[in-house]
């Protein structure tokens, strides 16, 4: 991921941006929760196939047939089908292979920070986004936090080989 300089110095702040990387994040999980993300289409030829006219076209044939219209406009959709782990999900390291474990109702986001995790609401009790200045506030609790770096961060083991993470995570 890149990140675009901000000319505005009141938004360049490192809890500023974070805020709006939450955001936006949020709202993409909620646009994919709500079956709105349009799926992402690889256009040999947009001018034939990138156009209001070819998505009304497409979006009238059943979903089991709407690849091959595409197909008829030289229009390839791509596999979206992992999108639904993006969020609400994480891996558990397992021996020679890992499983994954998904809470579809988290509202929860995950921060790591000079070793520490840190976790806050990002949604509220009916699935709303709160509002930008609670989450800067999180934010900015977060990066004032002067704890010393713990003995042993737990995010380093993240960075093991997957079998020796795995013997680490369940050992006594």
């Amino acid at each position: 991921m890149l990140f675009a300089k901000e000319e505005r110095l009141t938004y360049s702040t490192q809890a500023v941006r974070a805020t709006n990387l939450a955001i936006s994040a949020a709202r993409f999980m909620r646009t994919l929760r709500d079956g709105f993300l349009e799926p992402d289409v690889f256009h040999l030829n947009p001018a034939h196939s990138d156009t209001p006219v070819f998505r009304r076209w497409v979006c009238l044939l059943p979903p089991a047939f709407s690849w091959y219209g595409a197909y008829l406009r030289n229009a390839y959709p791509l596999d979206m089908s992992q999108y639904v782990n993006l969020f609400c999900s994480t891996r558990i390291p397992c021996a020679r292979r890992d499983q994954l474990k998904m809470q579809p109702d988290a509202k929860h986001l995950l921060v790591m920070r000079r070793g520490h995790l840190y976790t806050f609401d990002l949604l509220d009790e009916q699935g709303n986004i709160l509002s930008p200045l609670q989450i800067l506030a999180r934010f900015k609790y977060i990066i004032s936090d002067l704890s010393p770096w713990p003995r042993h961060p737990l995010g380093f083991l993240t960075t093991e080989r997957r079998d020796t993470w795995a013997a680490l995570r369940h050992s006594p």
